[in-house]
């Protein structure tokens, strides 16, 4: 697979993220799942973290099938600038874009009610 892209469910306040850094783990080499991965997409991340998405991208422009094009979309407040240190990939070839949007999507709160359908009387 030379392309991956990951939509971590919909702007909603009711989506629960699944997409985590132990997650992201399983795409880092030694061995990695999708080693001719070249392209990465993933959008409306929330749990993943700067700090993780820098290890995954670093260690894939490390091995020997690289990436080309990254572009990640998070649905939060930037915690780490992940672009300084990944300055000499870009020079080189790395097509990136990083996108933090501050989109509250947590708390979540589900009613017990929600579902029935006589529901509208509570």
């Amino acid at each position: 697979m030379k392309r991956l892209v990951i939509h971590d469910g919909e702007k909603t306040s009711r989506t629960i993220s699944s997409l985590d850094d132990d997650a992201l783990a399983i795409l880092t080499p030694t061995p990695a799942a999708c080693p001719a991965l070249e392209v990465l997409e993933m959008h409306n991340c929330f749990l993943i973290s700067d700090a993780a998405l820098l290890r995954l991208i670093t260690s894939r422009m490390e091995s020997a099938s690289k990436l080309k094009r990254v572009q990640v979309t998070f649905t939060r407040e930037m915690t780490l600038d992940i672009l300084p240190p990944l300055q000499p990939f870009i020079k080189n070839g790395l097509d990136i874009s990083v996108v933090h949007t501050s989109t509250q999507r947590f708390p979540v709160h589900f009613s017990p009610w929600e579902g029935l359908s006589d529901a509208s009387n509570f």
